[in-house]
């Protein structure tokens, strides 16, 4: 259920203390309706209770009991964030769909604490291209060589990049750095000193990414390649985690990514060993704490081991 669908779902009521169940297939009970103040509101509905969970910036929080059911209401108290709520119930839906009854109260609140950092940091906006592109890049390295080579739990524990690490995947006493750039582009851009800046050898990746018409049969958007991924996921716990990191990084489906296309022409890897050209921290003046610089592609060409496919 997305967010337009969410706003569709609101609209058909008229009354307040009225609610309906999203879906008979969704393994929780979640409902959205109006509250008996009229306000647009998510239910959760358990034999377990939710424990105390605290109201947030647009959005009121509140458990009851009514019938031997614990309930647990999420309400739009701020209309101005009207169109983030439609977003925050599309995500909590379905970033819960792969939940059991037993663990799915903690599921939806764990949920529900992100979206409170998120509100708290103002972050809730879409992500910009470069960061899009980034994402894009890493989903793809993950599916075609981290999971068949590691398996899926092990491969996604190992995407530490968006986790704050320095390096994307860290594996094994080995790190692989992901980078998306256009086809033909001359340089690859390091954005700080620690990316590279490891004795143990590694490998660089780069991704040739180009911007294409929704149209191509090739093209890949963020919402897509999530989703595809996801189904795509066996194992439980590296669904959950997979969905941990990608809102960690700043990502809630939205249909705004679906404007942004592309398509992968290649994905390259390079050797990173004590001979790859790189800045290190030991050869810098310690005044100098950060900076950013760019490798040359045709100049790595020797450190070149073959494409992954």
């Amino acid at each position: 259920m997305d967010k337009q669908e969410v706003k569709q779902f609101f609209d058909n009521f008229s009354r307040s203390s009225t609610m309906q169940r999203i879906d008979a297939k969704h393994p929780l009970d979640i409902f959205l309706g109006l509250s008996d103040e009229g306000l647009k509101t998510l239910f959760v509905i358990s034999k377990i209770e939710f424990g105390d969970v605290k109201s947030s910036k647009g959005i009121l929080v509140n458990e009851y009991k009514k019938d031997n059911e614990n309930i647990l209401t999420f309400k739009l108290k701020d209309k101005t964030i009207e169109d983030l709520f439609y977003i925050f119930c599309s995500d909590i839906i379905e970033s819960t769909r792969y939940s059991q009854k037993t663990n799915g109260n903690a599921a939806i609140i764990n949920r529900y604490l992100k979206w409170r950092e998120l509100f708290a940091k103002q972050k809730l906006k879409i992500l910009s291209e470069s960061e899009i592109k980034g994402l894009i890049g890493e989903i793809l390295f993950l599916k075609k060589y981290m999971i068949p080579t590691f398996g899926e739990e092990k491969a996604i524990n190992s995407w530490l990049g968006t986790m704050g690490a320095d390096q994307d995947f860290v594996i094994n006493s080995t790190w692989f750095e992901i980078k998306s750039i256009n086809s033909g582009a001359k340089g690859i851009e390091i954005s700080s000193i620690e990316q590279l800046d490891t004795n143990e050898d590694g490998k660089l990746i780069v991704i040739e990414l180009n911007k294409t018409a929704s149209t191509s049969s090739h093209a890949i958007n963020l919402n897509e390649l999530i989703e595809n991924t996801l189904n795509g996921l066996k194992n439980i716990n590296a669904k959950e985690k997979f969905e941990e990191i990608i809102f960690n990084f700043g990502y809630i489906k939205d249909e705004e990514y679906n404007n942004y296309t592309f398509e992968m022409k290649r994905m390259k890897t390079y050797l990173v060993d004590c001979n790859f050209p790189r800045i290190r921290r030991n050869i810098i003046p310690n005044e100098i704490i950060a900076l950013k610089y760019e490798i040359s592609t045709s100049e790595i060409e020797k450190f070149y081991k073959g494409d992954i496919l």
